[in-house]
């Protein structure tokens, strides 16, 4: 077994795809993270947490963000899904990096679709 092995932590997305990460920065980000893996939960005893509707470039995304402060979104879409996500996860930086992605890439095709992500509760702060 390898030294690190307990401060890595898989990440499954919906198409099980998975992606290790380590526990230390996890927590250190994110408010969801330092609760499951700090706590009882099943998460922090086990080395693995199953994401069922988060696509695999979607927790790319936040892995990377995660290990580097850098958002890497392809996707036209995945920049608000993975809003969504750094929202469920509070991820407040990632927040943040979403939302300025989501605004540079505001057009005719995509205002409605922003306009209803706005809606809800804590993007309209936001946005």
């Amino acid at each position: 077994m390898d030294d690190h092995d307990d401060i890595r932590i898989r990440l499954v997305s919906c198409e099980k795809h998975i992606f290790i990460a380590n526990r230390v920065t996890l927590a250190a980000i994110s408010r969801f993270f330092r609760a499951a893996l700090t706590s009882h939960f099943d998460e922090a005893q086990n080395c693995e947490i199953r994401f069922g509707h988060l696509n695999s470039s979607q927790l790319r995304s936040i892995v990377e963000y995660v290990e580097t402060s850098q958002l890497s979104i392809t996707a036209e879409n995945d920049a608000e899904k993975v809003f969504e996500w750094a929202d469920y996860l509070l991820i407040d930086e990632l927040i943040e990096s979403c939302v300025q992605t989501i605004i540079a890439r505001l057009n005719q095709r995509n205002a409605i679709r922003i306009y209803r992500l706005a809606g809800l509760s804590f993007i309209n702060n936001k946005l």
